[in-house]
């Protein structure tokens, strides 16, 4: 499975949030790992979508 990051700024976000929404529309999502970063006018929000990955054997 490959990994997929999702970088929202606190301004002008728009544009990056609909990208995750497209990608959450997209794909089965188990959860989305969620992580604000403080550095004053540039903080962001990350998100990480996670999904589960069942192999038959």
């Amino acid at each position: 499975m490959k990994l997929q990051f999702f970088t929202i700024p606190v301004h002008g976000f728009d544009a990056a949030q609909q990208a995750l929404n497209q990608f959450i529309a997209s794909h089965k999502t188990c959860s989305i790992e969620k992580e604000f970063v403080a550095i004053d006018d540039a903080s962001f929000f990350n998100r990480t979508p996670t999904q589960h990955t069942f192999r038959s054997h």
